[in-house]
């Protein structure tokens, strides 16, 4: 009997410890690989000073993934955004002829980090840039549709192409080969220009609000819409623009400029709201400033953002810190709807 109860005893204490160690076996957590393929590549010169940094990386216990970014022209760069769950960042206009210092840190939720190497890159002089050719044409958002007008002879302009885009074009911003139509009810409008004699519509997204003002920016339209706030559509296929992402912004979207990894939207009574688009899907509100007029128009350039605020006229607001918008200066002119800076 004694036996017995000695061979169940030391069958009890084998099946703990093997449930013990097959417990800790589960629980351990492999840190992520270290970020390769940096874009651009580490060393690279002539780089344009409107980049969007990417790398790769992967988890071996396939956990997904955040990142810590650290940017400047330090070789031991500073930490300038916090948990991206893209393996992207777009840091704004950089300066001509800099190098710049990076590195990111990937970590997997579970405590586990991994640290990647510093790698650089140099941008490219101002007198390296395209030889400018001037402006053959303009695109204008005229109403019922946009037109084409050949402006080669600046006196002598011409329409050589017109599309009735179906709703009603209030803004339009051009990107290579296509016209990007803020179409009022009809939403967002892409517009092929190969042609400039003859424009064809390729692609449409009903926004669910009233298109005003469109920007673009690598593979993303920023449509102002009105009472529907901000709406991030994917233009990567032109063909197929594909809504991505939305922020209400409170009040009447009027017009939208982005710089860097934020859109400073003009937003009727409620001012000049800032919205971080780091994450296209998830646009988040960072920054607020009531004007006191109506915000029809903003311009942004850099650390400063202009707005054309209707009855308060030309409002400049330092935008240094995106969190806490403070105003400089205001100028009063009767109704401003728009302001550019050239």
């Amino acid at each position: 009997m004694i036996c017995v109860r000695k061979l169940v005893y030391v069958l009890v204490v084998t099946i703990v410890l093997v449930l013990t160690f097959s417990s800790c076996e589960h629980a351990k957590n492999t840190p992520p690989d270290m970020p390769t393929n940096p874009s651009p590549a580490d060393g690279e010169a002539g780089v344009d000073v409107n980049v969007t940094l990417t790398w790769s990386a992967s988890d071996p216990d396939r956990d997904a993934l955040s990142y810590d970014v650290y940017f400047g022209e330090s070789e031991n760069p500073s930490l300038v955004k916090e948990d991206l769950s893209e393996a992207k960042y777009t840091p704004g206009t950089l300066e001509y002829g800099t190098t710049y210092y990076w590195k990111v840190i990937a970590k997997d939720g579970k405590g586990g980090e991994t640290v990647g190497k510093v790698w650089k890159f140099t941008t490219k002089e101002k007198e390296e840039t395209e030889e400018s050719t001037g402006v053959n044409y303009i695109a204008i958002a005229a109403g019922d549709g946009i037109l084409i007008v050949d402006v080669k002879d600046p006196e002598n302009p011409k329409v050589v192409g017109l599309l009735d885009t179906d709703g009603y074009a209030e803004g339009v911003y051009v990107s290579g080969n296509y016209a990007y139509v803020a179409d009022g009810r009809d939403g967002l409008v892409i517009v092929d220009i190969s042609n400039p004699e003859n424009p064809k519509k390729v692609g449409h997204l009903d926004t669910d609000g009233y298109a005003q003002g469109v920007y673009v920016l690598d593979n993303y339209a920023y449509v102002a819409d009105e009472w529907n706030g901000l709406v991030i559509v994917d233009i990567s296929d032109p063909s197929s623009p594909d809504q991505v992402g939305h922020f209400d912004t409170s009040g009447w979207a009027f017009s939208v400029y982005v710089s860097g990894n934020y859109a400073y939207v003009a937003d009727g009574d409620n001012g000049l709201v800032i919205v971080d688009i780091n994450d296209p899907k998830n646009p988040k509100q960072v920054g607020h400033l009531d004007a006191d007029g109506r915000a029809q128009g903003v311009y942004v350039l850099d650390n400063y953002a202009y707005v054309a605020d209707w009855d308060n006229g030309l409002v400049i607001v330092d935008v240094s810190d995106p969190e806490n918008p403070k105003i400089v200066k205001d100028m009063f002119w009767t109704c401003p709807l728009a302001v550019f800076g050239f």
